[in-house]
């Protein structure tokens, strides 16, 4: 979302420096290379302890004397906004990329005293603005702003040749890192459930399975084999293309424990593909509508996702119902 939004600046009113931080035993860093448009500057921050995070920060807001700053990670915005008082010039704009109940109180604390340094808050929900109000934090310097997509991208890597064999196996694929939030382990347990009444289906997870993903992708692995499932269910591992797997899937699911607000869902509706969904944050019942674009289910429950799941197979046509803000919404937010 950070590069998305980044896109939309007039490249003859704006130079874009992307800021990249590496943290040195997170393996999938560099990945984000591959979504950085060429015309765009790049520069690295190192974060091996905190106090050099944090000076390294300082250093590169000196160097590059921006008019804008842009944050759109909660860990990256509470220290960013502590240099708001020696860099009273610049303008400070921040995303709000998940929930405060995510967060200890130690975490919440820390925002409240920050986030007050803000110039915009970006809110992705309504939900996630009152929040923010919640934390003592001006309602006048938070927008609600739901993610919009980068329909020109999606479009041309989901025209992309299927990667699935012309068969008539029922697909469904997951998308995203493979850590606990995500929730593949209930995943895998609901597609025992329908592969029990479905023996012609699939299971795709895409995502990394080395780095930070490596103890996750095990314990699934585990599970997998504990459920005799090894031929049916699919780790692809990385791939900056998940969007040829959704296009051509029977069914998308979202199986997370929580989110901020699900690009992978949101996308998979843009390509008009049924989903399967825990209702892990409000919005979700807000996205899909049961029946007609897909089927919700509880949260932490195989019972009710597999339910999900064999209901969206047979859905055809859907309609979306997601309304993302505008372009110019975010654009006038650096003008």
């Amino acid at each position: 979302m950070t590069i998305n939004i980044a896109k939309l600046l007039p490249s003859d009113e704006y130079e874009v420096i992307i800021c990249k931080v590496n943290v040195p035993y997170i393996i999938q860093n560099g990945r984000i290379d591959d979504f950085i448009p060429r015309g765009f500057k790049l520069t690295n921050i190192f974060w091996y302890t905190q106090l050099g995070f944090l000076r390294q920060i300082y250093t590169t807001l000196k160097r590059y004397k921006p008019n804008i700053v842009f944050s759109s990670f909660m860990a990256y915005n509470q220290r960013l906004l502590l240099f708001k008082p020696l860099f009273k010039d610049i303008r400070f704009i921040i995303r709000n990329d998940n929930y405060l109940f995510t967060i200890n109180k130690i975490k919440g604390m820390l925002m409240r005293f920050s986030y007050r340094n803000a110039d915009s808050i970006i809110a992705q929900t309504l939900e996630m603005k009152r929040e923010l109000n919640d934390l003592g934090i001006d309602s006048d310097k938070i927008e609600v702003l739901q993610n919009f997509i980068d329909e020109e991208i999606i479009t041309e890597k989901s025209s992309i040749t299927s990667p699935y064999p012309n068969d008539s196996m029922i697909r469904f694929v997951a998308v995203g890192r493979l850590a606990y939030q995500k929730g593949f382990d209930v995943l895998i347990k609901a597609f025992k459930i329908i592969n029990t009444k479905q023996p012609n289906s699939e299971l795709y997870i895409i995502g990394s399975i080395d780095g930070e993903s490596k103890a996750v992708y095990s314990n699934l692995i585990g599970l997998v084999e504990t459920l005799n499932l090894e031929d049916k269910v699919i780790f692809t591992g990385y791939t900056d293309n998940p969007y040829k797997y959704i296009k051509n899937a029977s069914v998308f699911v979202l199986s997370s424990r929580y989110e901020g607000l699900p690009n992978v869902l949101i996308e998979s509706q843009f390509l008009n593909v049924p989903a399967a969904a825990t209702t892990c944050i409000p919005i979700i019942s807000r996205i899909i509508t049961n029946g007609v674009n897909g089927f919700l289910a509880d949260n932490e429950n195989p019972e009710s996702l597999a339910q999900a799941m064999l209901s969206a197979s047979k859905l055809q046509n859907i309609k979306p119902t997601y309304q993302s803000a505008k372009k110019e919404d975010f654009i006038n937010l650096f003008k």
